[in-house]
């Protein structure tokens, strides 16, 4: 079977590291997407709200170029978002919805007074996969009013941001999905022809290895790391093979030498027999011998004429015991 043993395996840890590898890079490409969306959110709001300062609504002198009701006009024009927006003329602030904005009045008399743009983020919102920033603030000086201190700024909503993210979060979700099959089976494929197949191939051919025949079991170009593992191998088998056919002439010898021992061992057991009879008879001759001996003797000495009749008796008796 294909997907079995060691390569289910090794397709279940691959398919798990590029996953996190690929959610990974795509978490990263998120977070720099939103940070650009931001920032291009961030420039177009600047154009936006240069082009509205830059108009001459009123040119009479000492005029107020923004009224409530052009504010709040101005503010209904962003239909794609919720902004609010504020005009400082150097003395007072004026807002679009005639609620007072603490942060949105600081960054506008700030532009004023300084004569610089000012731009500054706010809050915090959960935006696809990381918080982000809620409110976008930029106020620039309005450099054609008389009143050189006067600025004009507003408020942005970022939530429309997050949620262009957010309307293509499935697209990228399938995408994450796809090039995780794609790179898994790529990767799977390339594993297995480089490190799995070789393997097996090394080890079927030590199944039917067999020195005799002078068969070898490289498996792959002799430079590469399996084919040096197979010189190593046939190494290794060969010197078995040599201590084997040692290890063969060396049992054949004790073989034989075993056998003249055995031999040895009759021979001797054999000659402490014979050894032991010779013993065993020469004490045999002892035992007999003497007893004879003493007989003899006085045999002699009875068949001799010159003795009394006792010492005959005496003769006879001793002969008799012995």
């Amino acid at each position: 079977m294909f997907f079995s043993g060691l390569k289910l395996r090794i397709a279940g840890n691959l398919f798990l590291l590029l996953l996190i590898a690929i959610i990974w890079g795509n978490f990263v490409t998120l977070v720099f997407w939103q940070r650009s969306l931001v920032s291009q959110e961030s420039e177009r709001v600047q154009q936006v709200l240069h082009m509205l300062a830059s108009f001459d609504h009123n040119t009479r002198s000492g005029a107020t170029r923004f009224t409530q009701a052009n504010l709040n006009q101005l503010a209904r024009s962003f239909t794609e978002r919720h902004v609010r927006m504020a005009y400082y003329n150097g003395r007072e602030l004026l807002y679009s919805d005639g609620e007072q904005d603490q942060v949105l009045g600081q960054v506008v008399s700030s532009a004023g007074r300084a004569n610089r743009i000012v731009k500054r983020v706010e809050g915090s919102t959960w935006g696809v996969i990381t918080f982000g920033k809620e409110y976008l603030l930029l106020a620039e000086p309005i450099t054609n009013d008389q009143n050189a201190s006067s600025a004009l700024g507003l408020r942005v909503d970022l939530g429309s941001v997050y949620e262009l993210i957010r309307q293509n979060l499935e697209i990228l979700l399938l995408y994450l999905f796809l090039n995780t099959v794609i790179f898994a089976i790529v990767g799977l494929y390339r594993f297995i022809n480089l490190v799995v197949t070789p393997v097996e191939r090394m080890a079927k051919a030590s199944l039917n290895y067999k020195i005799s025949d002078g068969s070898t079991i490289f498996v792959d170009e002799v430079g590469s790391e399996f084919g040096q593992l197979s010189m190593a191998l046939n190494s290794m088998l060969l010197r078995i093979e040599m201590d084997r056919e040692q290890l063969r002439k060396t049992v054949q010898s004790l073989e034989e030498t075993n056998k003249e021992l055995i031999n040895t061992q009759k021979k001797m057991v054999l000659t402490e027999k014979l050894a032991a009879v010779g013993r065993l008879s020469a004490g045999l001759a002892h035992e007999i011998g003497n007893p004879l001996g003493i007989v003899n003797g006085y045999l002699e000495l009875l068949s001799s004429g010159d003795i009394n009749p006792e010492d005959r008796q005496q003769f006879a008796e001793r002969g008799l015991q012995e």
